[in-house]
């Protein structure tokens, strides 16, 4: 009785954890990155835009290393993803779970790298300026 509980509330904290990464990916999305963004027209839609054009200004207060700005809500996304999918999976064997997890992460890797490419081919001058293989 007492393992169960104590299952039940790992299993909750874990989700907790990944929509925290959500939500704290999101929130740096929402308040520092430029409001032509697709993000924006769903806020737009929800109705939440006048309470982040309220929000917003009080963020010109603290800067963010850009990095933060526009790989961070990326990389806190893709944790959210791992964890759901390691909480959702857990009783399937290694190999499917790996097949299940990995396409978005490798996805994401391929992408910023084809990113990068473009822009020191377009700035000759530019190194990349991150890339962590895992």
């Amino acid at each position: 009785m007492v393992s169960e509980i104590k299952n039940f509330w790992i299993y909750k904290k874990d989700w907790i954890v990944a929509l925290l990464l959500i939500l704290t990916g999101g929130m740096i999305y929402v308040l520092y990155r430029p409001e032509s963004l697709l993000l924006f027209r769903v806020t737009d839609s929800l109705g939440m835009t006048p309470l982040i054009d309220i929000v917003r200004p009080n963020t010109s207060k603290v800067m963010l290393p850009s990095f933060m700005i526009n790989s961070l809500p990326a990389g806190l996304w893709t944790a959210s993803y791992l964890m759901m999918m390691y909480i959702t999976t857990k009783f399937h064997t290694r190999r499917i779970r790996l097949m299940l997890a990995l396409p978005l992460p490798v996805m994401a890797i391929v992408l910023e790298l084809i990113k990068e490419e473009k822009l020191s081919y377009t700035e000759p001058n530019r190194r990349p300026s991150h890339v962590v293989l895992v």
